[in-house]
């Protein structure tokens, strides 16, 4: 098989997921900090040590806010991901276990979809 054609499995694909926004956070960070000490230590053209600082404060105060809403918007999703894939195993649970036939149909498309009952 191609390996360019390989399909991500389910597992790669939630693992990726839940490490992904992490990585992201954690160099949103770092970036953040790098400029900050830029600004403050690098070589920019200094108009007094007054405005490099102030500049180098709100450069860390506004990566850091970034960086938390960043967080905060990722944890909210990843929640959202989880109640859905909760309530996914829920409804396989009892379709499976009252052995009920289910069917889909897409009025725009004609298509229907059977469950194999």
């Amino acid at each position: 098989m191609d390996s360019q054609n390989r399909v991500p499995s389910a597992t790669a694909i939630a693992m990726a997921h839940k490490i992904l926004p992490s990585v992201v956070l954690c160099l949103s960070l770092v970036a953040t900090l790098v400029v900050t000490w830029f600004i403050t230590y690098g070589p920019l053209p200094s108009f007094s040590r007054y405005h490099n600082k102030t500049l180098a404060v709100t450069t860390l105060a506004v990566g850091l806010i970034a960086s938390l809403l960043f967080w905060l918007f990722t944890r909210q999703l990843r929640n959202y991901h989880t109640n859905i894939q909760d309530q996914k195993l829920r409804l396989e649970n009892v379709i499976h276990g009252t052995m009920a036939a289910t069917w889909e149909w897409n009025i725009e498309t004609g298509e229907t979809v059977f469950n194999e009952r």
